[in-house]
């Protein structure tokens, strides 16, 4: 019986302690490069999905990327006219690289603000 309380109380104490640790990953800060993306056209996908295609200029370099492949979804006519997305439009390409912590090391997303 003596056993079983003390095991208890060993697992109280260490499961305590441990809320103390920082869990994997912890806290990250990043630093950010963007890189202009600009909208060069849209492809119906099918009767309500569509997918915008962007060039990116970056590590000297241009690339082509899509909508969906950087916010797995895509756009709906409502969404293009609401937002008022325009091919010309030149919009933010985000890079994002840790500088501490050990979370994911390099991060991309596209932010639909307007730059041009």
């Amino acid at each position: 019986m003596r056993i079983c309380i003390c095991c208890i109380f060993a697992c109280l104490f260490f499961a305590c302690n441990s809320a103390e640790e920082i869990p994997a990953g912890g806290a990250c800060s990043y630093r950010s490069e963007v890189h202009p993306a600009k909208l060069i056209g849209f492809k119906q996908q099918d009767s309500i999905n569509i997918d915008a295609e962007f060039e990116v200029s970056w590590q000297s370099s241009k690339d082509t990327i899509s909508y969906y492949l950087t916010k797995h979804s895509y756009l709906s006519a409502e969404q293009i006219k609401q937002d008022s997305l325009a091919i010309g439009n030149i919009y933010q390409y985000i890079e994002d690289f840790i500088v501490t912590g050990s979370c994911n090391p390099h991060i991309t997303h596209l932010e639909m603000k307007l730059v041009k």
